[in-house]
């Protein structure tokens, strides 16, 4: 190493994030109990020679206002460490060392051991040869969050929880990638695990260019595989919370109470399983009564009624209860959404970030479910348009900046839009033509692709994207919708489409995705109309 009595030094800060953006505060008490509550999901990363080290797909660098800029998060605290006489070449020697050897490799990420924690403690007390390291509290949040029965249940979700960096594009460096020296760019960073919390993509700063005229192509020559493996609605499905949720809700009930929400549970517990007019009358309003304040349980019952929204009535008691659970959780949906903040603020749908996603969750399972689909989008337009609404300004990371809520809303729409369509495409499957475009089309259209490129969560981007192809494909036998394409191009959405097929430096599996449909929709809009 250089002589520390000549050697210039080089201040050494730590950055520390919150990957959970203050879920973890409010949630992880209610989830996990008080002894094993935490404050926030630690992201660490070090901050010297002017660049931010971190691990996530392999040990990466790059500018700190890049890496802040393209992933839409920012330091909860930055502090010092020291100063270090390490020179950057030497790090970054040390830094492929420990990639080589398979310290900390792409895919050698491991929660309890080999995480962003453990990198930036052994790269600053290691590398850095520095005294202090990261604190013990961070170290040991894996370990406190696993302690509890919940966090081991959500374990695989968090053993995705790194940050994946951007690589070479803007300035980032995997280091270690190849036998590539370390200060010269390598190839992009490799793959992370898909993370809900922290996986924010970056824009692609690629030029693109619409569809030529000149090649235009019949409906025939346009192959659509990653558009036709999403036939179905998307689900909000799991049922391992159910034990905890009854659990949670029945704490505050009576014990007469406590007996319906239990009944619930277990048919919620066995897959498939019908819902009697008998349990539905007991249950429901308990759960309902959960979404009013001063209840603290609202995302509890709401987890539980998503499921309820998906189970087939086994009476017309039951049938009746489902459609006016739809009404009342959809009606508390659009509420929040007309009413001035001020008037609000005590509403579980608004104060509870939780709550609210799981809410959409439930209306999202009601629109694909086949004992409330045609009651949601047909019997009642007044509530269904209202909820088109709330959604769409849900879906917009403009007016809602939680992409939980923002991913949980466009999945409602999107499954609007399936419905919509299947219902719309065999009501039309003999008429001549496509002139006659649904408002909610024009709609659902319309709000999916504004401001698109604004849109900075991969998996939200993509549901949006797959509205319009559901709408797009509207036409007599799946085909392309005519006055869609129309209306597409008129209104200038073609170009943003195109933009987007180029893809980004995010490698997660959904902005891949984003790319290849946007492609597909770019030759869907660039054939030839008919005759």
């Amino acid at each position: 190493m250089t002589d520390s009595a000549t050697a210039a030094t080089h201040e050494v800060r730590l950055a520390l994030y919150d990957l959970s953006q203050g879920m973890a505060r409010s949630l992880s008490g209610q989830f996990l109990g008080p002894a094993h509550s935490i404050d926030i999901i630690p992201h660490t990363a070090l901050v010297v020679y002017g660049r931010e080290y971190y691990f996530g797909g392999g040990i990466q660098s790059c500018e700190p206002h890049e890496f802040r800029r393209q992933r839409g998060i920012f330091p909860i605290e930055v502090t010092s460490l020291g100063r270090t006489t390490v020179s950057q070449r030497e790090f970054e020697d040390w830094c492929v060392a420990r990639t080589l050897d398979g310290s900390f490799a792409p895919g050698s990420y491991d929660l309890m051991r080999r995480n962003c924690n453990n990198f930036s403690h052994e790269a600053a007390t290691g590398g850095l040869q520095l005294d202090r390291g990261v604190p013990d509290w961070i170290l040991g949040v894996p370990e406190r969050f696993l302690s509890s029965p919940m966090g081991q249940m959500i374990r695989p979700m968090l053993e995705g929880m790194q940050m994946s960096g951007p690589g070479a594009m803007d300035g980032g460096v995997t280091l270690g990638r190849t036998a590539t020296p370390p200060s010269v760019p390598l190839a992009t960073a490799a793959s992370a695990s898909e993370n809900p919390w922290a996986n924010v993509p970056t824009s692609s700063s690629a030029e693109t260019k619409p569809p030529s005229s000149e090649a235009v192509r019949t409906t025939d020559e346009v192959k659509t595989p990653i558009l036709d493996k999403y036939s179905r609605p998307l689900l909000s499905a799991d049922t391992a919370t159910v034990s905890i949720c009854t659990s949670k809700i029945c704490k505050s009930l009576v014990e007469e109470e406590k007996s319906s929400i239990e009944a619930l549970g277990e048919v919620l517990s066995v897959p498939g399983r019908a819902l009697t007019h008998k349990v539905l009358e007991s249950s429901l309003p308990v759960l309902m009564r959960c979404l009013d304040p001063p209840s603290k349980n609202a995302a509890f019952a709401l987890m539980l009624l998503r499921l309820v929204a998906l189970r087939p009535p086994a009476d017309t008691g039951a049938a009746l209860e489902l459609k006016e659970c739809v009404v009342l959780v959809g009606a508390k949906l659009v509420e929040c959404h007309s009413s001035p903040p001020s008037n609000s603020t005590n509403r579980p749908l608004t104060s509870s970030h939780a709550a609210r996603s799981m809410a959409w969750c439930c209306l999202g399972n009601a629109a694909a479910a086949d004992s409330t689909l045609e009651f949601l989008l047909r019997d009642d337009p007044a509530l269904r348009d209202g909820l088109v609404d709330a959604a769409l300004s849900d879906a917009s990371p403009e007016s809602q900046p939680r992409r939980e809520v923002r991913q949980s809303a466009v999945t409602y729409l999107y499954n609007v839009a399936h419905g919509t369509v299947a219902i719309g495409g065999a009501q039309r499957s003999d008429a001549e033509g496509d002139e006659e475009l649904p408002d909610l089309y024009v709609t659902l259209l319309c709000g999916a692709l504004e401001g698109l490129t604004d849109e900075v969560d991969p998996t939200v981007m993509l549901r949006r994207l797959l509205i319009t192809g559901k709408i797009l494909r509207s036409g007599k036998d799946g085909t392309v919708n005519e006055s869609v394409k129309s209306l597409v191009a008129d209104l200038g959405f073609g170009d943003t489409i195109c933009s987007l097929s180029r893809g980004s430096t995010e490698n997660s599996e959904d902005s891949k995705s984003v790319a290849k449909i946007a492609d597909e929709l770019s030759n869907l809009l660039s054939i030839s109309g008919k005759d």
